[in-house]
């Protein structure tokens, strides 16, 4: 018989690791009501992390550092030594790393996901598991892109209105733009998302099944127009936290 201090309830029937939840016990057709309503803090979980990544691009744009610091003019052709530069800034950069601390602090304020409590042993495997998914999405990126020739770095838009600019951001999370300038439904991007989605499922011991696949490809997907409104937008961002620091520091 498991004693209980090595046992570790967990507050969800299929993820593992909760240090502090006590035990629950579900009644028939319980699981399902449990399933919707951690459906639902996961949308206000993204609505509210949503806000708290757009406060953390102005904090680092008042002390000097962009996300959009290797956003280029994309005009040059995306040769294969330029996707390797690619890869290893999105997947090793100092400061994707340090954003994605921060991305990850936020998860673990909202527990997210729900069944890993506040402690901060939880944290490191929120960080450790969104590390390991960004590092098999841009590994697969990089491979069938070369196989593919699409290339999915984000374009700034050229047009002057919001909406216009808006706009752009929500269809180039899923579209690719080819070699010959024409663009595609990004199933290179598609593809790795599965991937890394399904690679990682074993963190929450989520079931493999098609409508759970279907569902993380589309908060993929919303999590692309969230990285394309940062990188649109941040130029402007950094002009107002400069604004703003030089108004609030001392003289």
């Amino acid at each position: 018989m498991q004693s209980s201090q090595t046992r570790k309830p967990s507050c969800l029937p299929n993820c593992p690791f909760t240090e502090s939840a006590p035990p629950r016990h579900f009644r028939s057709g319980e699981p399902s009501t449990a399933s919707a309503l951690h459906e639902d803090l996961r949308r206000r979980s993204y609505a509210c992390g949503f806000t708290g990544r757009i406060g953390l691009v102005l904090v680092l744009s008042v002390v000097g550092t962009s996300l959009g610091s290797a956003q280029q003019q994309l005009a040059e052709p995306f040769t294969p030594s330029a996707r390797w530069s690619h890869y290893i800034h999105r997947t090793y950069g100092p400061v994707r790393l340090g954003v994605l601390a921060a991305d990850t602090a936020i998860d673990h304020a909202l527990r997210e996901p729900a069944c890993w409590d506040s402690a901060a042993g939880s944290y490191g495997r929120r960080y450790a598991r969104a590390f390991e998914r960004r590092a098999i999405r841009n590994t697969a990126e990089l491979a069938t892109g070369l196989l593919t020739g699409e290339d999915l770095r984000y374009h700034a838009s050229r047009s002057p209105l919001i909406q216009g600019r808006v706009w752009s951001a929500l269809r180039a999370s899923v579209t690719a733009q080819m070699p010959n300038g024409t663009k595609r439904p990004a199933y290179t991007r598609f593809f790795a998302s599965a991937l890394a989605n399904v690679s990682t499922a074993h963190w929450t011991r989520q079931p493999i099944q098609p409508r759970w696949l279907l569902q993380s490809l589309a908060w993929s997907s919303l999590d692309q127009v969230q990285t394309n409104l940062l990188d649109e937008f941040s130029p402007d961002l950094r002009r107002i936290g400069v604004r703003i620091w030089k108004r609030v520091r001392p003289h």
